[in-house]
């Protein structure tokens, strides 16, 4: 009646949540299918097909609960991946958290290892830099998470897909600088290839 657009949905009762609960965690009868026919009515009025590759529909879940509890009112995303769309997006990530992980590695050593005539700023700003790649690193590890994968455990593990590799030696501090700007460029492209994939595969939450 304002004006704002609001997208086509349907709502299942906390009836229905309640039986679920009583009757050992099974659908009462006749939801299932009351679901599937509502999911079918929304891929009508929006063209998009649940679960598709190409066309997802994906869906936002609320909850409606009289009492909520925190986090019960976050909206879920992602509901329309398939099982293709979530391991090409995972699989993205593997390559994305192997080069930051590689990256984070090389930065924390040039850290403890810069020398020479500009050792305070370097030393300054490859601490800054490592720390921000290690809480990228839990974001990335966590959405692979979310998609139903699990994440790499072993250092060895984690970079074996990664382009970057560790120095024979140490380097001086020209040469570090020069390192971590390549090793940045390849986060970089490793970030757009799994961007793009997420794009494709309607995946909003990993391309965000």
């Amino acid at each position: 009646r304002i004006g704002v657009p609001v997208p086509p949905g349907f709502t299942v009762s906390t009836r229905a949540c309640n039986a679920f609960l009583k009757n050992d965690a099974q659908f009462p009868d006749g939801m299932w299918q009351g679901v599937v026919e509502a999911v079918s009515d929304v891929e009508q009025q929006t063209g998009k097909k649940f679960g598709d590759a190409k066309n997802p529909l994906l869906v936002s879940c609320r909850s409606g609960a009289k009492f909520s509890m925190p986090g019960m009112m976050d909206t879920i995303l992602n509901i329309g991946l398939n099982d293709e769309a979530r391991n090409t997006s995972a699989d993205a990530l593997r390559v994305l958290l192997a080069e930051t992980y590689a990256l984070y590695s090389k930065t924390h050593g040039y850290h403890w290892n810069v020398t020479g005539p500009r050792f305070n700023s370097l030393h300054t700003m490859f601490e800054t830099q490592y720390n921000e790649l290690w809480m990228a690193l839990d974001e990335i590890a966590e959405r692979i998470r979310a998609l139903g994968h699990f994440a790499p455990t072993s250092p060895a593990e984690m970079v074996e897909p990664a382009t970057i590799k560790p120095d024979n030696g140490i380097p001086d501090a020209d040469t570090m600088v020069e390192n971590l700007v390549k090793g940045h460029e390849a986060v970089s492209r490793a970030g757009k290839a799994g961007l793009k994939i997420a794009e494709d595969n309607g995946d909003a939450v990993t391309a965000d």
